[in-house]
């Protein structure tokens, strides 16, 4: 417990020198928010806290990372839709007419879909903290293996595509010593950018209406021209919608 509060405490320092004005707005979230649940607001400080810190040491060790404003712009001036594409069977019994009509939009793809044939404008990833020792057994590296094994066989397909990188609580500023992040980094060095994440847990017991009403009051979805923490309810899906909404798609499929 003592270790976690001084690796927050210095989180914290870390950000209020980078003068972020997100910080500012986390802390007063979490004040509002610990009057209906003190433990969820605290978490959602916690990981907030360690995503964006995180990002921004990314930044300092001249690693590309996401600018919303600009993506917005462009977004805006091509008034195109936007389609995100997960993994489930049903993506197969789409018609040659509508994969024509995602290709003339944007495409956000994510978690296994290097598994299908379409390849996305955009794709969307994260790995998993590999331990340090005996990781050939755990779950977070043979997961990892798999996915290189994934992009590996895709590759040439994939090497001019954007690769956005999410889930840094998860990963701790180690994506790219991962085995997929690794792979990412060699294979698609220019492309790859990293962003942070205000986390929500799905086992928040403060009422969704009002984490929504706090997150728009704090303007945690308005974009301002710096590194931001993109609100993520539970899973990877509800946090793709929120960046679409955020980035100004006026349709999301």
């Amino acid at each position: 417990m003592i270790k976690r509060t001084l690796f927050f405490i210095r989180n914290m320092i870390f950000l209020l020198i980078k003068r972020n004005k997100q910080i500012f707005s986390l802390i007063r979230l979490f004040f509002s928010l610990a009057i209906y649940d003190l433990k969820s607001a605290a978490s959602i400080l916690f990981f907030s806290t360690e995503s964006l810190a995180s990002v921004y040491k990314y930044e300092n060790n001249g690693k590309k990372t996401v600018k919303l404003i600009d993506t917005k712009k462009s977004i805006e001036k091509s008034k195109k839709s936007l389609f995100i594409l997960g993994s489930g069977p049903t993506v197969n019994e789409y018609t040659q007419e509508e994969w024509n009509r995602i290709k003339e939009n944007d495409s956000w793809g994510f978690n296994m879909w290097f598994c299908h044939h379409f390849v996305p404008s955009t794709y969307i990833t994260q790995a998993l903290r590999e331990p340090t020792e005996d990781k050939e057994n755990s779950f977070a590296y043979n997961i990892n293996k798999m996915l290189t094994s994934m992009l590996e066989d895709q590759k040439e397909l994939y090497m001019d595509r954007d690769f956005f990188i999410r889930g840094d609580s998860v990963n701790k500023h180690e994506f790219h010593k991962t085995t997929f992040g690794s792979r990412i980094e060699k294979i698609i060095e220019k492309q790859v950018a990293y962003y942070g994440e205000i986390p929500v847990s799905s086992t928040s017991s403060i009422a969704p209406d009002i984490l929504f009403d706090k997150l728009f009051k704090f303007n945690f979805f308005h974009i301002e021209n710096d590194i931001q923490a993109i609100p993520k309810f539970g899973s990877t899906i509800t946090e793709l919608i929120t960046s679409g909404l955020m980035l100004g798609y006026k349709e999301i499929v």
